[in-house]
């Protein structure tokens, strides 16, 4: 405590207890460049401790919110859950199914009509699970909850009532969680947040806290209340099918490569080859895709193209036949024959999702991808002795940790590089945001023609040091304020 509001010279006691805090220091450094040397990480230990720096100044800088904006739309959420959460009540009452949650009988007030007064009779708190869950089982007996991931997913036609509690949850989770509570506490004195950052979790990509800025609802009605100060913009950058390009680059798959290098819509040429006749046959007039490879509006293509646009992204999660069958909602049979049937056509994916499954399992731990390749053990590897279900759960995060840790990888490198060029040039452009691949900065207007091809020619190099084809390419745009 003798630090605390000490003025003048440092005692010789103050000195010595000062030194024998970076007394060890050094030692332990070289000590743990040994050892990262050792295990192959000095790539991976460069980057982080340079990302650090990158991360300080986006912490630093904050973003501007405009905050009344931000209450409006608060407000206005708010309103259209009440709006719902009445016609969810009027259901109630039109429809016999719900007979034991009307009340038997209420009163009339004397300032509403009658039909005003029984819609106010409904005391539903539709935010209440213990609530909801049995009027939901009246519509589908077979759940045992209200979760609005499973109703969106499998039950959304079962009664037109479960939409509007999918809508009205959206709707009052977003006005609650993001309302004036939220400016409270993350909304410093300078109308900023600060948010502060995780640098590394398992994977190597990153998380943040107070606020999680990967929360944010990504549609631009929330993101379009982070704005710039007068005579600044915003410019965003983010990689462009970044996961995709990824796979396409390790399981070096020669039709992926071709359809991203030809700018074809990946999804179909995916479709095309699992469905064959199938997706021929479902060809309608003036089919974009039958033209030129591109994304077409055709009602059963699109159907077929969702179901193998689910298995392409899923492949970056380790998704398996169950996770498949609840996306598409399918039986889990359909799911594993759609699966086996997809590995069949592209069988240098499967080589490249099976050889790092059973690197996991084998060894205990997997790596991302050069030159970076971090480390992830898996602290329930048990050798030979590793639980069936933990080594299921091994085998996931060893096909899906290559390809988010390099997704991480080469954004932090972005960072880095990018943070090189600008640190002395603050009165021109900062780094103020990244989410996932996406990297954010404010550039005062009149530089701003200046510095966007140079961010893009900068996350493309960095794209380079992993995906070295130079596949991945990065889109980089202005707007006044932060945009999706």
């Amino acid at each position: 405590m003798s630090f605390v509001g000490h003025e003048g010279e440092f005692s010789p006691a103050q000195i010595i207890y000062a030194a024998k805090d970076v007394e060890h220091l050094e030692e332990i450094r070289q000590k743990q460049l040994k050892d990262a040397e050792e295990q192959g990480l000095l790539k991976c230990v460069q980057l982080e401790n340079a990302a650090v720096l990158a991360f300080g100044d986006i912490e630093y800088n904050g973003m501007l919110v405009d905050k009344d904006r931000w209450l409006k739309l608060a407000e206005s959420k708010l309103e259209e859950a009440l709006s719902l959460q009445e016609d969810m009540n009027q259901m109630i009452l039109d429809d016999e199914l719900f007979a034991e949650f009307k009340p038997e009988s209420y009163q009339v007030s004397m300032f509403d009509d009658a039909e005003t007064s029984r819609l106010n009779s409904i005391k539903i708190n539709w935010s209440s699970p213990h609530q909801t869950t049995p009027i939901i089982q009246k519509m589908v007996p077979s759940l045992e909850s209200s979760d609005t991931k499973i109703l969106s997913a499998k039950h959304r036609n079962a009664h037109p009532l479960i939409p509007k509690f999918i809508e009205f949850k959206e709707k009052y989770k977003k006005a609650t969680a993001f309302g004036p509570e939220w400016i409270r506490k993350y909304v410093d004195s300078d109308g900023k947040v600060h948010t502060s950052f995780t640098q590394i979790i398992r994977t190597g990509r990153v998380s943040s806290s107070r606020p999680n800025m990967q929360q944010i609802p990504a549609d631009n009605d929330y993101r379009n209340c982070f704005i710039a100060e007068d005579g600044w913009s915003y410019v965003s950058s983010d990689f462009s099918s970044q996961e995709l390009c990824i796979i396409a680059f390790a399981s070096q798959d020669p039709v992926w490569l071709d359809a991203l290098e030809q700018g074809q819509d990946l999804h179909s040429v995916c479709a095309d080859l699992v469905y064959g006749e199938e997706w021929a046959a479902a060809a309608e007039t003036d089919c974009a895709y039958m033209a030129a490879k591109q994304k077409c509006d055709c009602k059963g293509h699109k159907k077929l193209r969702t179901a193998v646009k689910g298995i392409n992204f899923g492949l970056a999660y380790g998704m398996g036949p169950h996770k498949l069958s609840d996306t598409l909602d399918i039986p889990i049979e359909e799911a594993e024959a759609l699966i086996d049937k997809y590995f069949a056509v592209f069988p240098s994916i499967k080589s490249f999702l099976d050889t790092n499954g059973k690197f996991g399992k084998t060894n205990g731990y997997i790596r991302t991808m050069a030159p970076y390749k971090r480390i992830r053990r898996f602290p329930l590897w048990a050798g030979p002795a590793t639980e069936p279900k933990d080594m299921g759960s091994i085998d996931r995060m060893s096909r899906n940790t290559p390809i988010q840790g390099a997704a991480g990888d080469m954004t932090k490198e972005a960072m880095c590089r990018i943070r090189q060029y600008i640190l002395d040039k603050d009165d021109e452009i900062k780094m103020v945001m990244v989410v996932h691949d996406q990297i954010d900065f404010i550039v005062r207007d009149d530089v701003i023609g200046k510095w966007t091809p140079f961010i893009t020619e900068q996350m493309e190099l960095a794209g380079k040091t992993i995906v070295q084809n130079g596949l991945l390419k990065s889109d980089t745009t202005t707007a006044k304020c932060w945009e999706k």
